[in-house]
């Protein structure tokens, strides 16, 4: 009996270590591909011309290429739950970046969280990681909805037109409208 219940957790781990392996190796091939777009972008649409949100977005994404490399190494040796925990960690920070400086992003970045956000939910986290993984779903989501609404410009202001203006204007320095 107890041999069977061995052999039974034996193979949950390993599959639950190719899971996790398979998801750290997906948002590898997608960071990367992020990363090749802000190269991209910078050396053939910009002409080498650096603008705010790639200097921030460009070395984003290149950590966040190393760090699901990282968690991918960390899952392979055994460090099953630091590994997906790292791996999360970083899905979930690009979005929000991104969001900050890229004007009218909020759409693909909620997609992005509403498409991988469950996936790593339900079957690469376990369930020891889940509370603070819905937490850090909540936190993420409010913060798009903040960044949305310019939550931050109506707190300072108070809603008063004169002064939302004034801040507004000192936001968007930091907001990089698409269309330059």
């Amino acid at each position: 009996m107890t041999e069977i219940k061995q052999t039974s957790n034996k193979e949950a781990e390993d599959r639950q270590k190719r899971i996790g392996l398979w998801a750290a190796g997906i948002f590898t091939v997608l960071a990367a591909a992020f990363a090749v777009i802000s190269i991209y972008a910078v050396i053939v649409m910009q002409h080498g011309r650096f603008y705010l949100e790639d200097a921030v977005l460009m070395p984003t994404t290149i950590v966040g290429v190393a760090l699901s490399i990282l968690s991918y190494f960390l899952i392979r040796r055994g460090r099953y739950q630091v590994g997906v925990e790292l791996l999360f960690i970083n899905m979930m920070v690009l979005p929000i970046i991104a969001t900050l400086l890229v004007d009218n992003f909020e759409v693909i970045a909620a997609s992005y969280i509403a498409i991988f956000a469950p996936i790593m939910f339900i079957w690469v986290l376990p369930r020891a990681s889940r509370r603070r993984a819905a937490i850090v779903i909540a936190l993420v989501v409010s913060a798009m909805i903040g960044i949305d609404n310019n939550i931050l410009v109506r707190l300072l202001t108070y809603d008063d037109p004169a002064q939302a203006e004034a801040a507004s204007s000192r936001v968007t320095l930091f907001s990089i409208s698409s269309t330059r």
